[in-house]
């Protein structure tokens, strides 16, 4: 639908259609169900001054969709945008408030195996084998351990000859 002008004013129409969508979308979401229970768990999240903010954002999201809150108001209430409150929705109605924390994330874990290794090397170096020599190689060997409050030093290359300095081996005079 084009756009109509109004008093010299242009206002923009939607599409009857496409607002009959949102309104039908809007009204079929019911209210979030949580018990009285989880809804005492996550008010004190809110009141607890540990609580991680994620946590808390995400309590107020399954509260105000308790009171019966659009994904969308309650995504602009909390500053979310709707689909993430969408998905706060959908995990909290699968897995009550556990569903509220991170998922685990991708990438290397500690395995048991790496600590049994790590104590076998550690173990040669503390009581290693008779005759034998136990060495070890270190991957990062161009960093150069410096103190944080130390900045690092110039070589005396690089560095100009001090002012009061003499380029002769003489002692200055007395």
């Amino acid at each position: 639908m084009l756009p109509t002008v109004n008093d010299g004013h242009v206002v923009l129409c939607r599409h009857k259609r496409v607002a009959d969508r949102e309104q039908l979308a809007m009204a079929t979401l019911p209210p979030l169900a949580v018990t009285s229970e989880d809804r005492v768990v996550l008010e004190g999240w809110l009141r607890a001054r540990t609580t991680q903010q994620r946590l808390v954002q995400r309590a107020r999201v399954a509260l105000l969709m308790a009171d019966g809150a659009s994904n969308a108001e309650a995504a602009r209430t909390v500053g979310l945008r709707a689909k993430a409150a969408g998905r706060w929705r959908r995990r909290f109605q699968r897995d009550g408030i556990d569903g509220l924390g991170d998922l685990p994330r991708s990438g290397r874990r500690d395995t048991p195996q790496f600590w049994e290794r790590a104590a076998d090397v550690c173990g040669l170096y503390l009581n290693p084998p008779v005759n034998t020599l136990a060495l070890s190689v270190d991957k990062k060997t161009a960093i150069a351990a410096r103190s944080p409050n130390t900045p690092p030093s110039r070589s005396h290359r690089d560095s100009p000859p001090a002012a009061n300095s003499t380029t002769d081996a003489t002692p200055p005079p007395a």
